[in-house]
């Protein structure tokens, strides 16, 4: 359904409280007028006794679509998809109870990934909450560890600072869910209606002033880090370049993709197996001697405050690993590399997987401390074992 500009003119209203400012609405009806004011058109959810009110408010009104789900997790999940897809605070409503647990994974699931979103959930009376009451559970400690906030409403009057407040957090700082349970006396109450303003939002809320501004030392330890993999990334392809020029051939640059990710590889004309042997793996020994460098040089590089050195050393890991898959899967952007080490050395593709994701498994050991004679040395005899692949295909 789309929203008219009369809809969306009538939710504005709502925001700025024009019309009746001493309006007297139930306590559903202005979970309803808090919602439109936020500028909600869409809610996914399922009924419930605890929240039957809500319904027959959303029934007086037409500017906010209700989205009838079959599991209380599809409205949550759902809600979660539009706010991925819109960047909007995604609104989802579910009864109490097994309402509410059936939901917390698709709570969670926004936790995790930090998406803006809005879950009101139905409550048992106020004068039955403790005290084992049908579908009764204690929504706010089930969620506490899966919402960036959560709160419990006691009275009708607490309603639209209550709103108000769930997507100013929702949406601000990092994004998280956040959740209002609402019980189904309150939804029954009535008040007047009055819209919180942003000050008095900011006011309620005095222990949250998140951080918009990145740390100038943090951000420069995170540019030294990229600096440091495009160090590694220089290093890798420069010595594809030179094994192409010493093999005769002119080199290329060539866009591939893996999966929705652009890639850019050096490329080549066809040449002898031996040389293809040569030509692929020359990225992969030089990063692994640039590897052995680095531990030899800097053997407690963990503790060092060294992210530039810290850069270099996890692109050549993560490429060594990148290697192994493509070698494993036979797939993706490296597997052209993996592919001409294999036929021209003439073992299956997953051996040469092997090689080169044991020396990245050992060296990993290596940085985290792990530097007994075992682990070095295998380190060092697992790249020895790549070179004497080397030199049986050049034989």
């Amino acid at each position: 359904m789309e929203i008219s500009k009369a809809e969306i003119a009538s939710a504005a209203a709502a925001s700025s409280g024009a019309g009746n400012p001493t309006q007297e609405l139930m306590g559903a009806e202005v979970l309803v007028k808090a919602l439109q004011a936020e500028g909600v058109q869409y809610v996914w959810g399922y009924p419930g006794g605890a929240v039957l009110y809500i319904y027959d408010a959303f029934y007086k009104q037409d500017t906010i679509q209700h989205v009838l789900v079959r599991h209380e997790q599809a409205a949550v999940h759902a809600a979660d998809g539009y706010a991925r897809a819109t960047g909007d605070v995604g609104v989802a409503l579910v009864t109490s109870g097994p309402g509410l647990t059936n939901a917390v994974t698709g709570i969670a699931t926004a936790y995790m990934d930090s998406i803006p979103m809005v879950v009101i959930t139905g409550q048992v009376p106020t004068r039955a909450i403790g005290e084992d009451a049908f579908q009764e559970c204690d929504t706010v400690g089930i969620t506490r560890s899966v919402t960036k906030h959560n709160e419990l409403v006691m009275t009708a009057e607490d309603l639209p600072l209550a709103i108000r407040q769930a997507f100013h957090l929702a949406s601000t700082g990092r994004p998280g869910p956040v959740l209002v349970d609402v019980p189904k006396d309150v939804l029954q109450n009535s008040m007047e209606w009055h819209w919180p303003t942003d000050a008095e939002v900011i006011d309620s809320l005095p222990g949250y002033r998140p951080n918009t501004k990145g740390h100038p030392r943090m951000i420069r330890e995170a540019a030294k880090l990229i600096g440091g993999a495009a160090v590694g990334l220089a290093v890798h392809e420069s010595a594809h370049v030179v094994a192409d020029f010493a093999s005769g051939v002119t080199p290329g640059v060539k866009k591939v993709t893996f999966g929705p990710i652009p890639f850019f590889a050096i490329t080549h004309d066809p040449v002898t197996p031996t040389r293809e042997f040569v030509i692929s793996s020359a990225g992969f020994w030089a990063q692994e001697a640039l590897t052995e460098y680095l531990l030899v040089a800097h053997p407690e590089l963990r503790s060092e405050d060294a992210p530039f050195l810290k850069g270099v050393f996890a692109f050549n890991i993560l490429t060594s690993v990148a290697y192994s898959g493509a070698a494993f899967v036979r797939t993706g952007p490296n597997e052209r590399d993996t592919r001409g080490m294999a036929l021209s050395a003439q073992v299956e593709e997953p051996i040469i997987g092997a090689v080169v994701l044991a020396p990245a498994v050992l060296d990993s050991m290596r940085y985290f401390g792990v530097n007994n004679r075992w682990v070095v040395w295998g380190s060092r005899a697992a790249k020895i074992g790549g070179a004497l692949l080397i030199v049986k295909s050049v034989r």
